[in-house]
């Protein structure tokens, strides 16, 4: 799986186990969009983390 593949896996099972019940369509995508940037921060931010800097 690539980095996109990861990032969409983990907000689909974000927004699968949250209650959208109450939510139009419109707020869903813009939930995603929203989930799917942090979710890209919080990725970037731990492979910064765990990247070796060193040569």
């Amino acid at each position: 799986m690539d980095r996109k593949q990861i990032i969409h896996e983990l907000v689909m099972l974000i927004l699968k186990n949250m209650d959208l019940s109450d939510k139009s369509s419109e707020e869903i995508v813009d939930l995603y969009f929203k989930k799917t940037a942090e979710v890209k921060a919080e990725y970037s931010k731990k492979h910064r983390e765990n990247v070796n800097w060193e040569y």
